[in-house]
């Protein structure tokens, strides 16, 4: 990565955006510069920015989401993250994914929230196995969009598969 360099030309994109699509897009393209520096605040702020863009795609909207869940859980914000995520894996519960930015988003989602959960156990004692028992059954569907992103899409969503094993480790401790 050159991120600095996507945040910049993200900015740019804000900047030249002739609608509110375009400069949600703009915004989601900063969030993940951002990301790749490790500057989850900053992620979090581009992300609430294109969340705040309205009328926008449902599916970029998802994203959005996502993201600032993400952004969120990196933060350690885990009540928030909690909430976001679970509010874009309700909609895919009833909502089937048609295109591989929503598919990403759905196994994304659950991601951020089995890894939020897992991380509820050791915050939260007194429900420490209902969240070990939720993260690992929320990871493990995660795992399996996942290996099926890496068979359709692209390779390196194994790795995020892998992650969600971990994950599933852990909880299972």
């Amino acid at each position: 990565g050159e991120y600095k360099e996507m945040v910049l030309l993200a900015h740019n994109a804000i900047d030249a955006a002739t609608n509110s699509d375009e400069k949600a897009r703009a915004y989601n393209r900063a969030a993940g510069g951002w990301d790749g520096l490790g500057r989850f605040s900053r992620v979090l702020k581009a992300a609430q920015a294109g969340l705040r863009e309205h009328p926008i795609d449902s599916d970029l909207r998802l994203l959005l989401q996502t993201t600032a869940a993400n952004a969120h859980y990196a933060l350690w914000q885990l009540d928030e993250s909690q909430g976001m995520a679970q509010i874009v894996v309700d909609y895919y519960k009833t909502n089937t994914p048609e295109n591989n930015r929503a598919k990403v988003a759905q196994a994304h989602a659950l991601y951020v929230l089995g890894h939020t959960q897992r991380r509820l156990v050791d915050i939260d004692p007194e429900q420490s196995s209902q969240y070990a028992h939720a993260s690992r059954c929320t990871l493990e569907e995660s795992m399996r969009l996942y290996e099926h992103l890496a068979q359709r899409i692209h390779p390196t969503f194994g790795g995020i598969a892998n992650t969600c094993r971990a994950g599933m480790l852990e909880a299972d401790v």
